[in-house]
């Protein structure tokens, strides 16, 4: 032993110190490589230093790379040394790489590994299970002793352990994993691979599924649930397809079925994770079809429900495109159109209409001729005209196939769309509607302000009127840009909605104005207009009426001018106004 030692201290040169300290990362590889067949005595002086240096950050990197080459003479260089690197966790704790590490030292020297070492040295470190895995698909004959090993740990198992676990576990295993997997609590990602062990094992599963069903269900977030969302755990498919056989899945979709209620929001919590997780299984997806294929027109508030039915839509939308491309007549190539629109206008957002539903265009409309893209698109336009006149005109009621048919005649080149949406150009709407009524109202504000341009002013109030009802933000600016610029309105209000309405005030708007000396308000002076033509409508004589709305109600007493007064009771309250003092 002592002689030993004293020969690794002779291995020790300060040139190899030197030639330690300065290699990179990047070159480490090739300069050992070069010493290998320049100076091998130098080499072996490296080996020894990078060894005894492993736990250095820089050192462990440069050994990394070394010992990651393909050159067959580096082997002979550390073959000394492998004990000591193998153990190099123990020595300085898991770190970043080292599982690296780890496989390019068990592909050199395949001899000293062992189950012991894979699960105390190579596990711990971050990328461990891989290793781990890698090492006994050469020996298999180890997974029992490896399991046993992380059995050993108790309750220390990390989600590396697991998953090693998961490939290794025997029958013998199945108490300990059954009664860990039904701890009460929130499942995490080992609950997965504990899982996956399980149902490895011949009859792991039988007389658990529905208690781990019930523990797996406590997960809040649907889309860890769902196995084709990033944000699932890797193996939860693996998982479910061991958890849910035949006679266990039937039971369950015919629980969901008879819960259904039309619409899968009104599911409860623990019925939607269910549906999560029978859609989650390819060969059991097919239970849960009844319910998505209801759920096609809507969109849902969480993803992983939306993408449950995205796969069920996919499938429906191929079918159509087919059918498109295979029906022998006309009919039944616009039947297909219409069904692959149905899922699509529905659940998209209006302004994306455009580019969703292209591919149905594509494929319908060299098909057809351009007599029967006309005809067809009359047919269509007809059907929706009928259904908007049946929802008197305020299209809250209109069924979803009248705007699949306006969307359908929009695409196949209709020229009757935005004449027969003119009626609707007010009104909130979604869907296909909006859209097409969006662009309609668009065409509209711009034809008005054409006719505006050259109208008198006299005789621009209804294509102002008709500017507002088709929402155009600009119309008040637009008519009081062409007020002269000593218009007397000027005199009240800055605001061209204000100035709008004082303007077809008219003659009272005048006369009122004068009465209350010119430095009323103007909102005061608006109200006071109306309560003329209130009084009016009761039968008052225009000058009463005229009189009431100011003076009458007015109680001006011996008060300052800047003095605001109010209305009495008897008025209506029309706001607060300034007078000048009296005669």
């Amino acid at each position: 032993m002592l002689r030993e030692a004293m020969d690794s201290v002779q291995l020790s040169s300060p040139r190899a110190q030197f030639l330690c300290r300065s290699l990179k990362r990047e070159q480490a590889a090739e300069t050992f490589d070069r010493l290998t067949w320049t100076d091998p005595s130098l080499a072996d002086q490296v080996a020894f230093e990078l060894t005894n240096q492993a736990g250095d950050r820089k050192a462990f990197q440069v050994l990394s790379a070394i010992l990651a080459s393909k050159r067959p003479q580096v082997s002979e260089h550390f073959a000394p040394h492998k004990e000591a690197l193998l153990h190099t966790t123990s020595r300085h704790g898991a770190r970043e790489g080292q599982a690296e590490l780890y496989r390019s030292l068990l592909e050199r020297f395949p001899e000293a590994a062992s189950p012991e070492l894979l699960v105390l040295e190579v596990l711990p470190n971050e990328g461990g299970a891989r290793v781990v895995l890698e090492q006994l698909e050469h020996h298999p004959e180890w997974g029992q002793r490896v399991a046993d090993c992380i059995l050993s740990r108790h309750h220390n198992q990390s989600l590396e352990d697991w998953r090693v676990l998961s490939q290794t576990a025997a029958p013998r295993h199945r108490p300990w994993l059954a009664a860990r997997l039904l701890q009460p609590g929130k499942p995490g990602p080992e609950f997965w691979q504990g899982l996956e062990a399980l149902g490895r094992i011949p009859n792991g599963l039988d007389g658990l599924r529905q208690n781990l069903f019930d523990r797996l269900l406590l997960e809040p977030e649907l889309r860890r649930l769902c196995a084709g969302d990033v944000m699932a755990v890797g193996v939860t498919s693996q998982a479910y397809a061991a958890l849910l056989d035949q006679e266990f899945s039937q039971s369950l979709a015919e629980r969901l079925q008879s819960n259904y209620q039309g619409d899968i929001q009104k599911l409860s919590p623990a019925d939607q994770r269910a549906l999560v997780a029978l859609g989650s299984v390819s060969c059991r997806r097919e239970l849960i079809r009844p319910i998505a294929m209801q759920e096609l027109e809507r969109r849902h508030d969480n993803a992983a429900l939306d993408s449950l039915v995205g796969t069920f839509r996919s499938e429906h939308q191929n079918a159509q495109m087919r059918r498109m491309g295979d029906a022998p007549d006309v009919t039944g190539k616009i039947q297909a159109a219409r069904e692959y629109l149905r899922s699509v206008v529905h659940r998209v957002i209006p302004s994306s209409l455009e580019l969703q539903t292209r591919p149905v265009l594509e494929r319908l409309g060299p098909q057809l001729t351009p007599e029967e893209k006309a005809q067809q698109a009359s047919e269509l336009l007809e059907e929706f005209v009928q259904a908007a006149r049946a929802s008197k005109a305020d299209l809250s009621d209109l069924p979803g196939s009248a705007q699949e048919a306006l969307w359908l005649a929009h695409m196949l080149g209709s020229t009757g769309v935005t004449p027969a949406l003119q009626p609707y150009l007010s009104h909130a709407l979604s869907g296909p509607v909006q859209a097409l009524t969006s662009e309609a109202r668009r065409q509209e504000i711009a034809h008005l302000k054409e006719q505006l341009a050259g109208t008198p002013l006299e005789q621009a109030r209804p294509l102002v009127e008709r500017l507002l009802a088709c929402q155009a933000p600009d119309a008040h600016e637009l008519w009081s840009e062409r007020l002269p610029g000593d218009h007397w309105t000027a005199s009240y209000s800055a605001d061209p909605a204000r100035r709008y309405a004082a303007y077809y005030g008219g003659e009272q708007f005048r006369e009122l104005s004068a009465r209350l000396g010119g430095e009323a308000e103007h909102e005061a002076i608006l109200r006071a207009c109306a309560e003329v033509e209130r009084l009016i409508e009761q039968g008052v004589p225009v000058d009463q009426a005229r009189q009431r709305a100011t003076f009458d109600y007015l109680v001006p007493g011996t008060s300052d001018p800047a003095h605001r007064l109010e209305l009495t009771p008897r008025g209506v309250q029309v706001g607060s106004v300034r007078l000048k003092r009296k005669g």
